[in-house]
C-alpha cells in the first residue's frame, strides 16, 4: 500500500472523457515491482513532487467528465509529512 516515486508527469491533454491537466507517475514497490499511476492530493504542476517521496495507494474517482459517468480506480498520492516521518 506504499510506495516511492520514481518518476512523473503532468499530463495537459487527456484522453476522451477525462479532464487535464492532471498527474501520472511510476511507484517503485517494496515487492520490487512498478506500477504505472494516476496520482492524486497534489495539484497538477511540475514542482508538485519530488522524485523519491514516500507515496500511498488510495482508491477514488478517476479525474473524468462527469457526462462520461464515475468510474474508480487505484491511485497514489504523496503521504503526508508526520506520517513518513512516524508512520
Amino acid at each position: 500500500s506504499r510506495g516511492v516515486l520514481h518518476t512523473f508527469a503532468v499530463n495537459r491533454q487527456a484522453p476522451e472523457g477525462f479532464i487535464a491537466p492532471y498527474i501520472t507517475g511510476r511507484i517503485d514497490l517494496p515487492e520490487k515491482l512498478r506500477v504505472f499511476s494516476i496520482i492524486t492530493g497534489v495539484a497538477p504542476e511540475e514542482d508538485a513532487l519530488v522524485i523519491g517521496q514516500p507515496m500511498e495507494l488510495v482508491f477514488g474517482p478517476l479525474p473524468r467528465d462527469p457526462a462520461a459517468g464515475e468510474l474508480w480506480g487505484y491511485m497514489f498520492r504523496p503521504v503526508e509529512e508526520k506520517e513518513s516521518v512516524h508512520g
